[in-house]
């Protein structure tokens, strides 16, 4: 015969343990998702930060070809920012050194996971420029996520700035 009170209290506690394991794991999913969440707006908000203080710098002339932003610079002769492959590069070409080891390009690379990179000179047509507008959206990667794997399952940030050129007798831009 079997007897009912020896057997549904241990159910019972295994049924409460793999309830309690199963919530704690769901919190601590969650947990790092809204983290990673986080992250990705923080990269897209840096990148826009770094971008906007490295635009102070325009002395003289201005071009724009696709994601690559041409620029004189006061402190480094002509600077170059581009988006290679998922980071920042912002090349100074040009050092005004007259050490001959300042001859190669300073490269710098930030490494932001960056899957846009756009700069728009606004009011379009119109010379010079009053405003270059920087649009940058940062993705996460799926090995990142804890819940799901996948390549459309991916968290995005967006960041944008909007910058007033107080240099308006800029040379010219392309």
């Amino acid at each position: 015969m079997i007897q009912a009170d020896l057997i549904i209290p241990p159910i019972i506690v295994g049924l409460l343990i793999i309830l309690i394991f199963r919530v704690n794991a769901f919190m601590m999913e969650t947990s790092v998702d809204t983290r990673l969440t986080n992250d990705v707006q923080m990269y897209a908000e840096t990148a826009a930060t770094i971008l906007q203080e490295e635009l102070r710098k325009i002395s003289g002339s201005l071009s724009l070809e696709n994601d690559t932003l041409r620029f004189d610079n006061t402190d480094h002769g002509r600077t170059r920012i581009t988006r290679n492959q998922r980071n920042i590069e912002i090349i100074h070409e040009n050092p005004l050194s007259a050490d001959p080891d300042s001859l190669h390009p300073d490269t710098l690379i930030f490494p932001l996971n960056l899957t846009d990179l756009e700069f728009t000179f606004e009011p379009q047509g119109v010379y010079p420029p009053f405003f270059i507008r920087i649009r940058v959206v940062a993705e996460s990667q799926p090995a990142h996520h804890v819940r799901f794997r996948s390549e459309d399952q991916t968290v995005r940030a967006f960041a944008e700035r909007r910058l007033f050129m107080r240099n308006v007798a800029v040379d010219h831009y392309r």
